[in-house]
């Protein structure tokens, strides 16, 4: 699978699977049972997402972008 498309699929699942507002621990639950999304993907996403609540999926974007 492509970098992009790995990127793609995450994003949708931060738009359409997670229900906000939502920690960082429900977003990580909520995005553990996708396999499209490698372990090694997840890790890094778990690594680089601050631990705070979001209350939608633009902020859990922005703060991603703000870690990169």
């Amino acid at each position: 699978m492509s970098s992009q498309s790995s990127v793609k699929d995450a994003l949708n699942h931060i738009k359409n699977d997670v229900d906000y507002p939502a920690s960082k621990q429900d977003i990580m639950q909520a995005c553990s049972g996708f396999s499209e999304v490698s372990k090694n993907e997840r890790d890094w996403f778990d690594n680089t997402l601050p631990d705070r609540t979001y209350n939608n999926p633009d902020e859990v974007i922005r703060a991603i972008f703000d870690k990169i």
